[in-house]
């Protein structure tokens, strides 16, 4: 991996540490807790790497959502997670404030969105209300 690339990586490792940080904090207040499993993603053609998944469980430990990497490398975006509950899926993918080429609107702080709609690349920043808002859409899981 080039120096660039690794420094990448190195970055979409932080963001995810910081997010999983933030979840953990957010679900102690509805009693869930989580755990983490680790995962091999592709870096490039020929080299892997080991990050972890983020399992949401609930009251009797059933895993209700589960937070996948998927890359540090996307389109329009500094990194991307699939959010996987037994209903549906969203992904979240890291943007920057003020990125000329975003083809997104309403960034005004770096961090994990949703894209609600990409043709009119609404975008809504992930914070405790709107996880729980995630939640309930991927599980069917309401938190209190």
């Amino acid at each position: 991996m080039t120096q660039e690339r690794e420094e990448t990586f190195n970055q979409y490792k932080k963001n995810l540490d910081k997010l999983y940080e933030e979840i953990a904090m957010w679900l102690e207040q509805n009693r869930l807790t989580t755990s983490s499993e680790t995962i091999e993603i592709s870096v490039d053609a020929s080299e892997t790497a080991t990050l972890k998944k983020l399992l949401l469980r609930d009251e009797n430990q059933d895993t209700i959502a589960t937070l996948i990497p998927i890359s540090a490398w996307v389109i329009g975006a500094k990194g991307r997670i699939d959010f996987v509950g037994t209903n549906d899926k969203a992904i979240l993918v890291y943007l920057k404030a003020n990125t000329p080429q975003s083809f997104f609107k309403n960034i005004d702080d770096d961090g994990w969105y949703w894209i609600e709609d990409k043709r009119r690349g609404k975008a809504y920043k992930l914070d405790n209300e709107f996880f729980n808002e995630l939640l309930l859409m991927v599980s069917d899981y309401e938190c209190n």
